[in-house]
């Protein structure tokens, strides 16, 4: 996976940095968030929590992607949105992996019906 930056400005009103980037990735499909996260993050020379993948745009016939990236300077000034995308996928991988990723009713507070013999 090699990462070259295409493109890169300083936004001072919103406390970021914009970078659009290269990602190749030889022969292989486009990689998981977490996998793209730790290389911007070691390329770009900055925080793992203050950098966000905005957007990645496979593309066609080739195995590149473009990223936007922000990268802030203060992780207090990332938007709640943002936060919550980049936290996303952590959550649904975590679920599955302890078997709470199918809704049941006890999650929406209603009991289970139970089977005792004789009534």
């Amino acid at each position: 996976m090699s990462i070259q930056t295409i493109s890169e400005r300083e936004n001072p009103l919103l406390g970021r940095k914009e970078c659009w980037v290269s990602l190749e990735h030889a022969g292989q499909p486009t990689p998981a968030r977490e996998k793209i996260l730790d290389a911007l993050a070691s390329h770009l020379k900055a925080e793992k929590e203050a950098v966000i993948i905005d957007k990645i745009f496979p593309e066609k016939g080739k195995s590149a992607s473009r990223i936007k990236v922000l990268v802030y300077a203060d992780r207090g000034k990332i938007p709640k949105e943002k936060l919550q995308r980049m936290r996303k996928g952590k959550k649904e991988k975590k679920a599955e992996a302890e078997g709470g990723g199918e809704k049941e009713g006890k999650a929406e507070g209603k009991a289970e019906p139970t089977q005792e013999g004789g009534k």
